[in-house]
């Protein structure tokens, strides 16, 4: 049964492979909600949803920041002090080839 465009049945007709023909709903059986078939969408790493709004402007925004990570290394420097962590930034210079 459809309520708010979601699929329902009771566990009964889950078991009974009747999922699409359950008129349960008067009753005091508990209703499960049915998941679509095939396999699930993957969700947007970007705005978390499934499926993504926009996905173009997403893979844009995806491929700008493994540009920006690829330019970043983690260093670690033994001093008298002791160790220091930090990050190097190595950037391309604009306008040479």
């Amino acid at each position: 049964m459809l309520i708010n465009n979601q699929k329902y049945s009771c566990e009964a007709c889950i078991r009974g492979h009747r999922v699409t023909t359950c008129k349960h709903h008067d009753t005091d059986r508990p209703l499960t909600k049915i998941n679509r078939k095939g396999r699930p969408f993957s969700t947007c790493s970007i705005c978390h949803r499934t499926p993504c709004a926009v996905p173009d402007e997403h893979v844009r925004i995806r491929k700008e920041r493994e540009g920006e990570s690829r330019h970043h290394y983690k260093v670690c420097f033994l001093t008298s002090r002791g160790v220091y962590m930090g990050v190097v930034m190595v950037g391309l210079s604009k306008g040479r080839g």
